[in-house]
């Protein structure tokens, strides 16, 4: 009887794996080194549904035409223990992808949660070329997710003997970490790092960070910032929803909602960051050659936007503010020190600023100024629900029709993809007025938690399906295109269902707004992408 139980154990676990298309199946906690397990480039490292106190994997490298995967198979992956420091870990690894998609009922397949220290994930060790998706973070004793190797004496982890390339998180929800929901880079890129080596004391320099990519993240309640990045000139930071953060920083200083470090620069766009304990996006000692657009900063306990420069800063680069809303500050709306810079703030809305002082400067620095509607009340705005934080505009807005042209920028859309303009010129903030029929709604405004309708695959090729607590009774589906027309609808009379999947084949690719209506009267918007 044994006998059978075990063989038909063994056969629904080989199933599964076939299911999965694993090349190695992992299914104890562990350390995995490459030269135990030869996974080669291209194949897959499935790690079963379970619970783990901690996985390593170690040496495991791809190539850039075909990285090594790792997915979850079965189900949910829980990995932690507060006996262990770290939940999971890469070291010295290249070209690999971590994924929580291996089961379409499971948004984040890998949940981490819990540690004894350290981050829940860590890149590091000399690891690059990473990708990081559909993973949920929580309990840590340190940051949600770290990537990088901080330099020692060993000059192939200094700059110049080691650059980190191409790391890609996305899609992922971080909560209640003790430290930042993310840290990618080293803090100190200008002024390098003391370290005594050969009983010589010198001073050393951190890695490059070539390629950064922080996209479609959701953060809640992060100890100290929601995001903080350095060492990275050429980052990408889009469309992160960032609340509450800097909750309870274990330093002084480190409570602002995001942070753009030392040795950076590029494009951050489309974010939301809400209820920041200081300052909503702080930037310090950036390299130029950044621009700030379409973002959304409300409830900051200092200013909503803070720049300075710092030893190592370009001079004579450019440094954009611009299409941003920022609403209710306990500092200055947008705060500048960064004198090296030439700094443009255009296109922006800023109203209930501390007394009044929208756009302030210090040690030299100075800014062209256009068309920025700034006001002592929110009403003014007329947003669609301040209260709800929805700062999506009405009609009637001054905003509307009233900003400058900045196609010259790069700018040709709104936070959520809206062509500009809409119509006859450009608006002000971070979005074009839409019909009501096509806004999207914001996530603060349903009963519902932000984590509680869950949309996926997004993008999606085929099917899309939309899942919402037990108890909840899907009454009607519509979807419009961005420019506000109906493309699908589908209405329910009986058997209502709190699940259903819905075919998006015929649909053209393109980004569209889903709007999802209860029984109870509940309407709750969302986004999602056709490919």
């Amino acid at each position: 009887m044994k006998t059978a139980l075990l063989l038909l154990i063994c056969l629904f676990l080989i199933v599964r794996a076939i299911a999965c298309q694993c090349d190695l199946t992992i299914n104890k906690s562990g350390i995995y080194k490459a030269q135990q397990y030869p996974v080669q480039p291209g194949q897959i490292i499935c790690v079963q549904a379970g619970t783990y106190t901690y996985l390593r994997f170690q040496d495991m490298q791809g190539t850039a035409a075909a990285p090594i995967k790792i997915i979850n198979c079965g189900g949910k992956v829980t990995v932690g223990d507060p006996a262990n420091y770290g939940g999971i870990q890469f070291y010295n690894c290249l070209y690999f992808k971590l994924t929580g998609s291996g089961d379409s009922q499971t948004p984040y397949g890998f949940l981490i949660n819990q540690s004894g220290g350290g981050s829940g994930l860590a890149i590091t060790n000399k690891s690059s070329d990473s990708e990081v998706e559909q993973v949920e973070i929580m309990n840590m004793a340190f940051a949600g997710i770290m990537a990088k190797t901080d330099p020692t004496c060993d000059p192939t982890t200094q700059r110049g003997g080691f650059t980190m390339y191409n790391v890609n998180i996305h899609d992922n929800y971080i909560h209640d970490v003790y430290g930042e929901g993310i840290y990618v880079g080293n803090s100190f890129w200008s002024a390098g790092m003391n370290k005594t080596c050969d009983n010589t004391s010198q001073v050393i320099y951190p890695h490059d960070v070539i390629g950064l990519k922080i996209y479609n993240n959701l953060i809640e309640r992060s100890g100290a910032e929601g995001i903080q990045y350095g060492c990275a000139p050429n980052a990408q930071v889009y469309r992160n929803t960032v609340r509450n953060p800097g909750a309870s920083p274990f330093s002084t200083y480190q409570d602002n909602g995001i942070q753009i470090g030392e040795g950076s620069g590029g494009f951050f766009y489309g974010n939301i960051i809400t209820n920041a304990a200081s300052a909503g996006l702080i930037i310090l000692g950036h390299t130029g050659n950044l621009i700030v657009y379409n973002n959304v900063i409300a409830n900051s306990g200092s200013n909503g936007i803070f720049c300075d420069n710092r030893t190592g800063s370009s001079v004579n680069t450019p440094a954009g503010f611009l299409q941003n809303t920022i609403v209710t500050t306990g500092k200055e709306g947008i705060k500048l020190y960064n004198e090296n810079n030439i700094n443009t703030i255009v296109n922006n809305i800023l109203v209930n600023i501390w007394q009044n002082r929208y756009i302030a400067f210090g040690q030299g620095a100075t800014a062209t100024q256009n068309n920025n509607l700034t006001n002592s009340s929110i009403a003014a705005a007329q947003f669609v629900n301040a209260s709800g934080l929805n700062f999506q505009l009405t009609n009637t807005s001054p905003a509307v029709n009233a900003g400058m042209n900045l196609s010259s920028w790069g700018i040709t859309t709104d936070l959520l993809g809206t062509s500009r303009p809409a119509a006859n010129a450009y608006d002000i903030g971070a979005y074009e007025y839409v019909s009501s029929s096509a806004r999207e709604a914001s996530p603060f405004e349903t009963k519902l938690s932000a984590t509680s309708m869950l949309v996926y695959p997004t993008p999606c090729r085929g099917e899309l399906t939309i899942q919402l607590p037990t108890e909840a009774q899907i009454k009607e589906l519509l979807v419009y295109d961005l420019n506000g027309r109906l493309v699908q609808s589908h209405l329910y009379y009986t058997n209502l269902e709190s699940t259903v999947t819905k075919d998006m084949t015929e649909l053209p690719v393109g980004s569209y707004v889903l709007r999802v209506s209860l029984a109870d009267q509940q309407v709750y918007t969302t986004r999602f992408v056709k490919m």
